[in-house]
């Protein structure tokens, strides 16, 4: 069953990526530095999660002369074919490579697995509080450790017994910050006595739902953010806004008919304002309604307390007789004789 499931998972992770184990794209170079100011950092190629796979839509098969070849045969443009961990998307990158210097890009490039790069993610879930993982101060749901300068870590046990080796002097590893788009090192000392359970203190996912997503280039929403807003309208300061609506209905007195809202119509710079609703004050438990349906309900509840007043009162029906009903008819004596 549980191999099932696996396999599962598993073709499910290769679907997503586009990436199979019969494929030649399971491979490409992988970008491991970039020089500044070079034709790779100004075309917005990444080190550590960028592979490239073709050049010109030529399959590279790991061959560095056959890489500088299709460099040098390309001037005076070169297109990339660039496989990203982050989201897992594919691109292509037009590069100008009629000034590079000695067919050179910039960048030092490694053969690599591109399907390993995808398995070699863990997402940091819960973080236990003074936990080792916890001092190095590791964000929930946010970070993802990629790696370690300790050296390659490859299959879903790869980071346990990386641990595992590494109890009681440092560690350090590679984190990912979704929100904040960079990647920073912590070292962390793993251990079983630090009060809590694990021996780093938090838990992690693993595999295709644990994937590294594409980055979000911005910080977390906060409560009371806007979620949306309307593009025809200025940009409103929201705290002023509530404030000014709280003075308003202060001063609002309480008609017994409330006012019809005008329908909203389109003002001299074309926009069209949203109309603004107040809620009326409450005064104790009669609340504010319309008048036929008051009068309505006032008519009903004199009719039921003329009903009530006649059903108590007989006397008073006008159809009925005024005169005091007879008293009940005495029983016979002979009938409370004891049988």
């Amino acid at each position: 069953m549980f191999g099932g499931l696996k396999n599962f998972l598993k073709e499910t992770s290769e679907s997503i990526t586009g990436i199979h184990h019969d494929s030649a794209e399971e491979y490409g170079f992988r970008v491991l530095k970039i020089q500044e100011n070079s034709l790779a950092a100004n075309a917005g190629i990444e080190s550590y999660y960028d592979f490239i796979t073709a050049i010109n839509g030529i399959l590279l098969n790991g061959d560095p002369l056959m890489f500088r070849s299709l460099l040098r045969d390309s001037s005076p443009e070169i297109t990339l074919e660039v496989f990203s961990l982050k989201g897992q998307i594919a691109r292509k990158v037009k590069i100008n490579v009629s000034n590079a210097e000695q067919d050179k890009l910039g960048m030092t490039l490694q053969w690599a697995s591109i399907h390993s790069a995808i398995d070699a993610v863990w997402h940091i879930l819960n973080v236990i509080e003074n936990s080792p993982i916890a001092l190095a101060k590791v964000i929930p749901y946010q970070d993802y450790i990629v790696g370690t300068p300790e050296g390659m870590m490859t299959g879903e046990k790869a980071l346990a017994d990386l641990i595992e080796t590494h109890l009681n002097r440092p560690l350090r590893l590679y984190i990912y910050n979704q929100y904040q788009d960079n990647t920073r090192q912590i070292t962390i000392v793993p251990k079983r006595n630090w009060g809590g359970d694990g021996a780093i203190g938090c838990g992690v996912g693993h595999g295709a739902l644990h994937r590294l997503p594409a980055s979000l280039s911005g910080p977390p929403p906060q409560p009371g953010d806007v979620a949306f807003s309307n593009p025809l309208l200025p940009p409103t300061d929201y705290s002023e806004s509530v404030t000014n609506n709280e003075k308003s209905l202060n001063s609002i007195p309480s008609p017994l008919v409330p006012q019809e809202f005008s329908s909203p119509t389109a003002n001299l710079d074309g926009e069209m304002p949203i109309p603004h609703y107040h809620r009326h004050k409450k005064h104790g438990r009669n609340a504010i309604q319309d008048s036929t349906i008051q009068n309505y309900l006032e008519e009903e509840e004199l009719l039921s307390k003329q009903l009530d007043h006649k059903a108590r009162n007989p006397v008073m029906d006008a159809n009925a007789s005024n005169s005091v009903p007879p008293p009940p008819v005495a029983a016979n004596p002979r009938d409370n004789e004891q049988m």
